[in-house]
């Protein structure tokens, strides 16, 4: 069913929430000191965020990478038409074997994809690309209550087994030879205007399309239950943003 999963993702403005407003508040506390800074955006997705980076930070050069091609291509039209092409490298290049020099970035950037290698292997592995001093602007989905409802904590328990309570990851930060320079939980709007809210509009398209068919409808359902428990969760866990700097 992997080919419906990009049926319902294909066409998103963003593969997580977050959010221009969100993206440029943490690179207001970024410092670039380099002579030509050059920032690595891993699992940058459609792109949304790197257009972001390349329009707030007009001297660098970012480097966006992801393993899925029709990402890129979406990802090459939209700097194209923001009109920061120049400045962007799409490759297609996967977050577990990057080939780059150690100490290369200014700036390394994961909206929304650390997860795939799991928060604390995410900032040791990806600490050796960043330069001395350099910044490292993390989203990651985080508990944010000390009280988890049995009904959330199941779910994500299935969902994303790794996920940890904010506080637990400030330390993990902590551990790993970072500083905190700015943390915080996106807003909900940030999960709904440019997530959930199409991700729901294509999900019930696609119903109407696989009608009769259950195999299809019951990942249909799945991807609808996780916008539910949002719903009715939004309270619990989150996506925090979490600005740090290499000491």
């Amino acid at each position: 069913m992997e080919e419906l999963f990009w049926e319902v993702h294909s066409g998103l403005k963003r593969e997580a929430p977050g959010s221009e407003e969100s993206t440029e508040r943490a690179l207001k506390k970024v410092i670039l000191t380099g002579e030509e800074p050059v920032v690595l955006d891993i699992g940058c997705g459609p792109g949304d965020q790197t257009i972001t980076i390349a329009k707030a930070l007009r001297d660098v050069k970012v480097m966006a990478v992801d393993t899925h091609e029709p990402f890129l291509d979406e990802l090459v039209k939209r700097a194209d038409n923001a009109r920061v092409l120049d400045r962007i490298e799409p490759l297609k290049v996967s977050m577990f074997d990057m080939p780059f020099p150690n100490e290369h970035f200014d700036l390394v950037w994961a909206e929304g994809s650390a997860y795939i290698m799991g928060f604390r292997n995410a900032l040791r592995s990806w600490k050796r690309l960043l330069r001395e001093d350099g910044f490292m602007g993390l989203t990651e989905l985080s508990w944010i209550t000390e009280r988890e409802s049995d009904e959330a904590r199941e779910f994500w328990s299935k969902g994303y087994p790794g996920m940890k309570h904010m506080d637990e990851n400030r330390k993990y930060i902590e551990e790993e030879g970072y500083e905190i320079v700015e943390m915080f939980i996106l807003p909900e709007s940030d999960w709904w205007e440019s997530y959930y809210n199409p991700m729901e509009s294509r999900i019930n398209e696609l119903k109407a399309k696989y009608q009769g068919m259950p195999e299809k409808l019951a990942v249909l359902d799945g991807e609808m239950e996780e916008i539910r428990m949002y719903r009715d969760h939004s309270d619990e866990y989150g996506y925090v943003f979490y600005l740090i700097r290499k000491k």
